[in-house]
């Protein structure tokens, strides 16, 4: 390669030089927060009605009723309801799929009877299996909800038991 040459591989000057990176200065390290104090353990002082409590004597929280006619956990309760729908909306649907997919296959293989009754067993089939998770779903949460509400109310009576 000639002198004239070289100019013309050697790469452009930069146009711009990015300034030099300088990290910020260091923070001493920040204090520890204070330690609580440990519990102090209290014999008969447990919330209900129980030999021994850890906790320095403080009694539980009250517990929080819900208005009269109300529940607790509505978005839950809404959630299983519309699970319940869901279940009678796939039940539906997978028997009105199963109709429509027997009608075609039965037009262009095997016949009309013959589809229609195909896709009645094959609508049925998916539409009950989607009925059946569903209902599961819905049927699931419910009995949770229940079971939270029964331990609550369990606890309650319980708790006025040792009390009197």
């Amino acid at each position: 390669m000639t002198t004239n040459e070289q100019p013309a591989f050697s790469p452009p000057t930069p146009a711009y030089t990015p300034p030099a990176y300088t990290p910020p200065p260091a923070r001493p390290p920040a204090a520890p927060p204070p330690a609580a104090p440990a519990p102090v353990y209290t014999p008969g002082a447990a919330a209900y009605g129980g030999a021994a409590s850890y906790g320095g004597g403080q009694p539980a929280a009250p517990m929080v009723e819900p208005a009269a006619g109300g529940h607790r956990f509505v978005a839950m309760r809404t959630i299983a309801g519309l699970c319940n729908v869901l279940a009678i909306i796939s039940l539906v649907l997978g028997f009105l799929g199963g109709l429509v997919w027997g009608y075609i296959l039965g037009s262009n293989f095997i016949g009309l009877i013959g589809g229609v009754l195909g896709g009645l067993i094959v609508g049925a089939i998916a539409g009950g299996l989607g009925w059946v998770y569903w209902r599961l779903l819905g049927e699931g949460i419910w009995v949770i909800l229940e079971i939270a509400d029964n331990t609550r109310r369990t606890a309650a009576a319980l708790e006025r038991q040792q009390r009197s």
